[in-house]
């Protein structure tokens, strides 16, 4: 394994498939956005941002969106984010409520978010 690697988290392909993105504990309370671009005769990263979130699952719906979602759990909220690549903002997608999940197809706008009665 490269260590560039070492600590990655919820790492997920791009739906083009040359794409890696990753969280890393940035060991300051955030976690930082990493992306890996490869290429046929070279390899680049670069981090996206770093943002107060913890233990977070990523998902890579559409090509300029990325989602952070909290693992589901019924003690501790788990807010769901969208990620925007081009303009590297973060915004809510749904508000905290315990126990929330989220799952996409192809496209941020055909997801299911799941929440507990």
């Amino acid at each position: 394994m490269d260590a560039a690697f070492d600590g990655a988290l919820s790492p997920v392909w791009a739906p083009s498939g040359y794409q890696l993105a990753y969280l890393r504990d940035s060991g300051n309370g955030q976690e930082s956005l990493s992306l890996v671009t490869m290429g046929k005769s070279k390899t680049s990263q670069a981090t996206l941002g770093s943002f107060y979130v913890q233990d977070m699952a990523l998902s890579w719906p559409s090509v300029n969106t990325i989602v952070f979602s909290g693992r589901p759990s019924a003690y501790a909220d788990s807010p769901i984010f969208l990620f925007n690549i081009k303009a590297k903002t973060l915004s809510s997608f749904t508000g905290d409520q315990s126990g929330s999940y989220a799952t996409f197809g192809g496209s941020p706008l055909m997801g299911l978010v799941f929440r507990p009665a």
